[in-house]
């Protein structure tokens, strides 16, 4: 049962692009590949329970998500790091901020958002050197960002003054050019009225 969950798992993930053409082009084919697309995710959902998550968490699966999102695969990547963001570990954190690339280059900022919230409060329970230093560093980054494109601007100059605090050195120029892009000093003074 484990094996075929995991089969199918992996079938829905790679016939998924198939669903996207099926909408534009009218082959036969390409139609059947979608049903069965939507069939085994829904043997997927009935057959979750009996996921034998060990095997679904490769390691080859989390590099195959990496892979799908620098081609900008996003959905597709989305869908093995949602997996891997319910188990345990540093992994699971950095899925957590994966998905938060990922909705970003969506353009959904509202979920990049919060989906890089969700990364900051889990990523101080890990050691922050080295990758989780930068992780943690671009996640602030990419909040700012969200934050502008939100409509946001407090939001956006707060985050930009924790930047400034917490990487004075290593985010000088960033800082400077944010607080200028942003107009942060007249929202300080505005807001301090």
């Amino acid at each position: 049962m484990h094996h075929k969950s995991f089969f199918i798992a992996f079938l829905a993930i790679l016939l998924q692009p198939f669903c996207i053409e099926a909408k534009t082009e009218n082959s036969a084919r390409i139609e059947k590949a979608a049903r069965l697309l939507q069939e085994a995710m829904i043997l997927l959902k009935e057959a979750e329970s009996g996921i034998d998550e060990n095997e679904i968490l490769d390691p080859a699966n989390y590099r195959k998500a990496i892979e799908y999102l620098k081609e900008g695969k996003y959905e597709l990547a989305k869908q093995i790091f949602a997996v891997f963001t319910k188990s345990d570990g540093e992994r699971a954190v950095h899925s957590v901020y994966y998905l938060g690339i990922c909705f970003l280059e969506e353009k959904n900022y509202e979920k990049a958002m919060l989906t890089f919230v969700n990364f900051l409060s889990k990523i101080d329970n890990f050691d922050i050197s080295g990758v989780n230093s930068d992780m943690r560093k671009m996640a602030n980054k990419y909040l700012v960002r969200c934050f502008e494109r939100l409509g946001r601007p407090i939001d956006a100059c707060a985050i930009v003054a924790r930047i400034e605090k917490e990487y004075p050195s290593e985010c000088e120029e960033y800082v400077k050019n944010a607080r200028e892009y942003l107009k942060c000093d007249r929202i300080v003074k505005r807001e301090a009225k």
